[in-house]
């Protein structure tokens, strides 16, 4: 060391050693506190950083963390809050749903909903008493009806719950049905729904109706437009049971029909008068249809109408169940005895 110079000033004399590179250094260059030169200082302090250095980023201080965690559960919070206000807003109210069925609003704004065992009903309007009126009273006929006709009760072949729509006028039903004019009621076989408006015929006669219709479809268990004019008829020959005095309104194509102005069976069964606009053509097809149905169960009784329904449950078509039944040839030899029923006297409902 006494004739050592430093390593970084060659004419400056050399007073340490470094204990690390064991290189002579001035006292420029030397850190005495650590007994090695700076260079080494600074190499290990480098080396201690990179082996310490954590393989994943260091954790946030607390504070920081905690607010972040926070707005976490806030905008978590806030998306549930939409999510359930969007189902609350598309799903059906509380008092709309029981039991799995649910009667949704074809007009929101003020409504009434009424439930009974057999009905969801909705109606137009905010506490419109003629919702609880149309339930109770399509209890009734739900029970009767089949029995008119020789039915079981409907719950014996899955007609569980009709839901029934009471729009307050007209225009309305018109509107959200897509109905022509003179409709008074439609039933959808497929939903078992029935969509009516407030009229002076809707308790005792455009009610039994259409549900009717429902508890014909749910019998049969086949196509309407299969039995399109037996469907129709039978359910204008329970309306007239409810309505007799509407009876007056038929007078005047029954004369047509007994005087030789009726539709031939193959032009009657290929008629769909459900969008026609000619109401003399609808009246007519209507008329013949109740007259037809009448004449079954006037001349062969309940026994044999019910037998006839049974045949075109177990999907027989409608002119070959009358055959089995009826002993007639065909469609044309029905019509023919039907035409010879008119000439001799009147359907109950005409007296």
């Amino acid at each position: 060391m006494d004739n050592a110079n430093c390593w970084n000033h060659p004419d400056k004399k050399a007073k340490y050693l470094c204990t690390n590179c064991s290189t002579p250094f001035c006292k420029q260059c030397f850190v005495p506190s650590k007994n090695i030169c700076k260079k080494c200082k600074d190499s290990i302090a480098k080396l201690e950083a990179k082996k310490n250095k954590p393989k994943t980023q260091p954790k946030e201080p607390r504070s920081e963390h905690l607010s972040n965690i926070i707005k976490i559960v806030t905008i978590i919070s806030l998306v549930a809050a939409i999510c359930l206000s969007l189902i609350i807003i598309t799903q059906p109210k509380a008092s709309q749903v029981e039991n799995g069925n649910s009667i949704s609003s074809p007009k929101p704004g003020k409504e009434t909903y009424v439930t009974t065992e057999h009905f969801l009903v909705w109606a137009d309007g905010e506490d419109n008493p003629r919702a609880q009126l149309i339930a109770e009273k399509a209890e009734e006929y739900y029970k009767e009806i089949p029995s008119l006709v020789g039915l079981p009760a409907p719950d014996v072949y899955g007609l569980i719950k009709i839901k029934i729509y009471l729009f307050s006028n007209k225009d309305d039903y018109i509107l959200y049905t897509r109905k022509p004019k003179w409709s008074e009621g439609f039933s959808d076989y497929q939903k078992d729904e029935i969509y009516l408006y407030q009229s002076e015929n809707l308790f005792i006669s455009v009610l039994p109706h259409e549900i009717q219709h429902l508890i014909l479809k749910s019998f049969v268990n086949s196509d309407s437009a299969n039995i399109a004019w037996l469907d129709e008829g039978l359910a204008l020959f329970i309306q007239l049971k409810y309505d007799p005095k509407r009876a007056s309104q038929f007078k005047p194509f029954m004369a047509k029909l007994r005087a030789q102005n009726y539709f031939p069976i193959k032009m009657h069964l290929a008629t769909d008068v459900s969008e026609a606009s000619d109401q003399n053509k609808v009246n007519l097809w209507y008329s013949q249809s109740l007259s037809m149905t009448s004449f079954l169960l006037e001349r062969f009784g309940e026994e044999k109408f019910c037998r006839l329904l049974l045949q075109v449950r177990k999907k027989k078509t409608l002119e070959k169940a009358i055959m089995n039944i009826y002993r007639y040839k065909n469609y044309t030899d029905f019509q023919r005895h039907w035409l010879d029923f008119l000439k001799k006297g009147k359907h109950i409902w005409e007296i």
